[in-house]
């Protein structure tokens, strides 16, 4: 049609331009002009006018661009024609086709693929946007995103906003080293992000000065020194251990007023007591009589060795030196438990796990798990407190079972408020619970709780006061006299005990009330009996570097 119209148009031309002519020249002869390689009449009066038509075409234009030759201005042109459909010889396999699978797929935005110059080529396509999509994107890849990050496509048709350029310590900023490569001389070994979330560092191990959580491998700042995870440092000291004489419920004959004592060592002192699942993860067994309550309760009904056995055990399994020199065991009867028809299974001592008192040593220097002193035991409890109670007042307000006494709930589970919905409580039903129905009703029952639920002392100690019973290494028997001053007391040797088989036990359990709930009170049973109110804490000598 184009080419139609295109002749039609030439014919007109040719006919203005003989009307032109006819005018110009009265005597009617021919004048010869040139143009386009014709020869025309002209006459020695006439000047030669160049014709304005394209006559045919000489030029050749490439079909595999959709190009033809057109007439603009009386010139031929190659121009595209993208309404032309592209020529079979132009849809050839590309020996270099680095994305498709063949020639004319669709190209997106209504294109082609074909072959040019040897490539693979998308022909006939409208704007894209920077994503690669058809339609207009407010915004453009490469933009800032806040917080390091960048737009980028995500899709054809959409921008999403990523941090690329983040490194893995969560900054803008480039780091250098990368994690896990060597840090030196320390334990761990490894890179770790700091606090600023733009560089690496080495943390700071177990016992080193710290200012930050940050500083230390473990993030456990404690007091100024990096300290194991659930673990408190508390610094060596002087204090004063024991009641005074007089002090409302203090016992006649195992409190003999007080003394001066100080601790040398630094310790990391167990925030809790020994779970039931930290118990069976180390030993592989459960022994407790409040198994109901769960995994996260105290372990209880264990007997002294038994407790020694577990600090061996956790030691051992994290590269530290067993502090007990355990030997000539009754191995066979270790994490027995008590049968149930020994005081109904609350508490039971005979047959069981026993080893030789005379080899066993307080170990304080050892770098392992141990049981804590009698002294460092109060001393960590107390806090830097002098009174009869830990209690916010460091009172009580009386000393009967109940009712519940508001500063002691904070603190600890006691009588007064150690009641329990799951099955295995004790309870005044039970003839040796030694708990009365006037104290608590028979549709009540009492036993431990889980550890950590009640306010820690000024050290981030936990159940200080109240829910267990806490053995310590002493054998019992009377303190220093009162107003002296020892360092690092570890109570009397087996030689100078009255009885060598009874240590001692802090803190008070979840059925005491009164006297049983001040920090200095202390008792003892035999180190062979496991009683289902009584476990342990533990502790490590620290040197501060």
């Amino acid at each position: 049609m184009k080419r139609i119209l295109l002749s039609v148009l030439l014919i007109i031309a040719g006919c203005e331009n003989e009307n032109s002519l006819s005018n110009n020249n009265p005597n009617n002869t021919t004048p010869i002009v040139k143009t386009n390689n014709s020869t025309l009449p002209t006459d020695n009066n006439t000047t030669a006018i160049p014709m304005k038509t394209c006559g045919g075409s000489s030029i050749e234009c490439d079909p595999c661009q959709l190009e033809e030759p057109v007439c603009e201005d009386f010139n031929w042109i190659c121009k595209k024609d993208e309404s032309l459909e592209l020529p079979e010889s132009c849809l050839l396999p590309c020996e270099n086709d680095p994305e498709f699978e063949s020639i004319g797929e669709a190209c997106g935005c209504a294109g082609t693929f074909a072959c040019i110059e040897g490539a693979v080529s998308c022909l006939d396509t409208i704007d894209k946007n920077l994503c690669g999509g058809c339609e207009v994107l407010t915004d453009s890849p490469g933009e800032a995103c806040g917080d390091c990050g960048t737009n980028i496509c995500d899709g054809l048709n959409a921008l999403s906003c990523i941090d690329p350029g983040v490194n893995i310590c969560g900054g803008c900023l480039p780091i250098m080293e990368d994690i896990g490569d060597s840090c030196g001389d320390s334990e761990e070994n490894l890179w770790v992000c700091d606090e600023s979330l733009d560089a690496l560092k080495c943390t700071k191990t177990e016992g080193e000065l710290c200012s930050f959580q940050s500083d230390c491998f473990a993030e456990n700042c404690s007091f100024g020194v990096c300290s194991p995870v659930g673990y408190t440092h508390v610094p060596a000291g002087t204090f004063t251990m024991g009641a005074p004489i007089g002090e409302k419920g203090a016992h006649p004959t195992r409190e003999n007023g007080q003394h001066d004592v100080t601790l040398t060592r630094n310790l990391f002192v167990k925030q809790t007591t020994v779970t039931q699942q930290e118990y069976e993860t180390i030993t592989g067994a459960n022994p407790s009589y409040f198994i109901n309550c769960g995994p996260d309760c105290p372990v209880e009904r264990i007997n002294f060795y038994e407790m020694l056995e577990y600090a061996n055990r956790l030691s051992v399994s994290e590269g530290l030196d067993a502090c007990y020199n355990l030997v000539n065991c009754t191995n066979d009867k270790y994490n027995e438990g008590c049968p149930p028809t020994s005081r109904e299974g609350l508490l039971c001592s005979a047959n069981t796990f026993v080893c030789d008192d005379d080899a066993i040593s307080p170990a304080l220097d050892c770098n392992g798990y141990r049981l804590p002193t009698e002294s460092e035991w109060e001393y960590f409890g107390r806090a830097g407190t002098t009174s009869a109670f830990i209690t916010p007042s460091g009172l009580l307000d009386h000393f009967a079972r109940s009712p519940l006494i508001p500063e002691m709930d904070t603190i600890g589970w006691y009588f007064g408020n150690a009641t329990v919905n799951y099955v295995g409580g004790i309870n005044c039903l039970m003839p040796d619970a030694r708990i009365s129905c006037l104290d608590l009703p028979e549709d009540k029952s009492i036993g431990t709780h889980p550890v950590a639920q009640k306010a820690p002392n000024m050290w981030g100690l936990y159940d200080i006061t109240g829910n267990i019973w806490e053995r310590v290494w002493d054998i019992s028997g009377n303190y220093p006299d009162p107003g002296t001053t020892v360092i690092d007391p570890t109570g009397p040797t087996i030689a100078q005990a009255d009885d060598s088989r009874v240590r001692r036990m802090r803190g008070g359990p979840f059925d005491a009330h009164g006297q049983y709930l001040r920090i200095a009170y202390r008792t003892g049973p035999g180190a062979r009996t496991r009683i289902y109110n009584s476990g342990f804490r533990l502790v490590r000598s620290v040197q501060i570097e």
